[in-house]
């Protein structure tokens, strides 16, 4: 058994091979039990993953660069509750997992790179599969990791134009 202290859950700074800031993470994990971990992680020009778990739960990003599509705001976003952070869009899924377009327009400038996020903490595996998402304790913190997550790729290892543009703070649910 661990002493309280022993127990305490210690995060790096930065997490993803350094892309992310954890401080937008410490909200999605918990504070004490099993010791973090960055289970793996590939950030990579086109495409790019990383799941990092502590105290019995995860958090997970993956995104793909795909330049040349062009993807229709008002299209995306029907496909679930509609999110926003500045000039990106998309949408909670009913199981609570973001898919959001974030501005990269190294080729176009209507390119974007599709950013996927979720949390143990808020995930519902049992969701309806056509069904809309519903408010869920959880949900604040993968706004959260999911601002961050787009702020981190787009100012770090995709270096996309304008990065700065994307605003501090959490990714918008537009609760119908």
């Amino acid at each position: 058994m661990f002493s309280p202290a022993e127990d305490t859950i210690a995060i790096p700074q930065k997490v993803c091979d350094e892309a992310i800031s954890s401080d937008a993470l410490r909200e999605a994990l918990p504070k004490k039990g099993e010791r973090f971990r960055e289970e793996s992680s590939h950030l990579g020009t086109y495409y790019g993953d990383c799941r990092v778990t502590a105290g019995g739960e995860r958090a997970t990003f993956s995104y793909i660069n795909n330049p040349g599509n062009v993807y229709h705001r008002d299209q995306i976003q029907k496909k679930g509750v509609p999110v926003s952070l500045g000039g990106a869009y998309g949408y909670m899924a009913p199981n609570h997992v973001i898919l959001l377009y974030v501005p990269c327009a190294i080729q176009r400038s209507t390119d974007r790179i599709l950013v996927h996020t979720d949390t143990s903490m808020s995930t519902q595996d049992d969701a309806e599969e056509y069904g809309r998402a519903k408010p869920v304790k959880g949900d604040k913190e993968l706004t959260l990791f999911t601002g961050a997550v787009a702020r981190g790729l787009t100012r770090g290892p995709l270096n996309c134009p304008d990065a700065d543009k994307l605003p501090e703070g959490p990714v918008k649910i537009h609760w119908p």
